[in-house]
């Protein structure tokens, strides 16, 4: 019996909704974080908040407080953030562990009164797909006012769109994905130099997700650098997800530095997309823009989530993302070449301009050593 065919979820590891949910409080500008659950619970990711300028704390539930309930340690915690700190917004979330035991943090907190707009959810992590935390709280921002109820329906939307990408095209396929290496970043430099010099066209697709598109967009002006120093800046497309008019926050504010930014370098978007962080949407775009204006492309590069851009079968593409599995997918799917950035999360946590890529780097060196 083949049982790896009768799987219907993923054998690999995926996001979790708690982080989902603690990303998502980030992108709506909330100052603090009460994570009710044990201290090790989602270690990573509120370190990772801390870089962000994000201030974190937990309950750090005891095998006592599981037995007897931890609801008193909820309000204590509370009770320090009101008394030592000054903040607007601050989100509480449930794990797994409380969810277990019966804690319900939004019934804990419903009775008290704060000087700050307290955000509770509660997110077991074993719910199925990530996007779970993420509903729980922009549904709850929309009930406190903190977004649009129109906001709130687009935010369904992305998530289910997302959804569907990963599990048909991305790394939320059942079973196990494997990892690969892909290519390196000078391999990709050196084929888009050679299209460049043969005087083909090239389309670079920034089709990314929020802050990590401090990193990728750094792609997208290497490729028009060269251009420029090779004289073939008439060669280069430039389609990007940067409308600044919808998402949280943050996600608005990082689209507007971005594209003032990418002004600022001269850097001319022949094409925009979508918003940072709708990129299934916007990949879909960018493929039919492809398909149906731009016949002539040599070399399509695309970057941040190439696997929402179907041109794989149309196009030679070259896909850059992050992640050893999500390369061996883009490999799978197609791509002529794939390339990882590697820790590109970490890299822009609290960033708030651009920043170099191994790939920019890469197709900069070969410039200047071919003088």
């Amino acid at each position: 019996m083949n049982y790896m065919s009768s799987i219907k979820y993923s054998l690999h590891p995926r996001p979790n909704p708690i982080a989902a949910a603690l990303f998502t409080l980030r992108d709506l500008d909330a100052d603090a974080m009460v994570l009710h659950g044990p201290s090790g619970c989602n270690f990573r990711a509120l370190r990772l908040l801390e870089i962000d300028g994000v201030k974190v704390f937990t309950t750090s539930l005891s095998d006592y407080d599981v037995i007897m309930g931890g609801s008193s340690k909820l309000l204590q915690v509370l009770k320090v953030l009101e008394e030592q700190f000054t903040f607007q917004l601050v989100g509480v979330v449930g794990t797994c562990c409380s969810s277990i035991i019966g804690e319900d943090v939004e019934q804990i907190i419903e009775h008290f009164n704060y000087p700050f707009k307290v955000l509770a959810v509660n997110v077991p992590a074993y719910q199925s797909g990530n996007v779970i935390g993420v509903l729980r709280v922009v549904e709850k921002a929309a009930q406190m006012g903190l977004i649009s109820y129109e906001e709130l329906e687009r935010q369904k939307r992305i998530m289910r769109e997302a959804l569907q990408l990963e599990r048909l095209r991305g790394i939320g396929a059942p079973g196990y994905l494997p990892t690969a290496e892909g290519h390196s970043p000078q391999t990709a430099a050196k084929a888009i130099i050679k299209v460049l010099k043969k005087g083909e066209r090239v389309a670079v697709i920034l089709n990314t997700k929020k802050e990590l598109t401090y990193l990728y967009a750094d792609i997208l002006i290497a490729v028009n650098e060269a251009a420029e120093k090779l004289s073939r800046q008439d060669l280069v497309v430039n389609i990007a997800n940067i409308d600044c008019e919808w998402g949280l926050p943050k996600v608005r504010r990082d689209a507007s530095i971005i594209s003032r930014e990418l002004a600022e370098r001269g850097i001319i978007i022949h094409h925009v997309t979508g918003c940072l962080d709708d990129y299934p949407a916007s990949g879909r775009r960018a493929a039919e823009l492809l398909m149906n204006e731009y016949h002539d492309i040599s070399l399509a590069v695309v970057v941040g989530i190439p696997h929402a851009v179907p041109i794989e079968q149309r196009f030679k593409a070259v896909g850059i993302a992050n992640g050893n599995r999500t390369i061996a997918r883009l490999l799978s799917l197609g791509f002529f070449q794939a390339v990882n950035e590697p820790e590109v999360h970490m890299k822009v946590l609290g960033k708030k301009a651009i920043i170099p890529s191994q790939v920019g780097n890469a197709l900069r060196r070969l410039l200047r050593s071919a003088g």
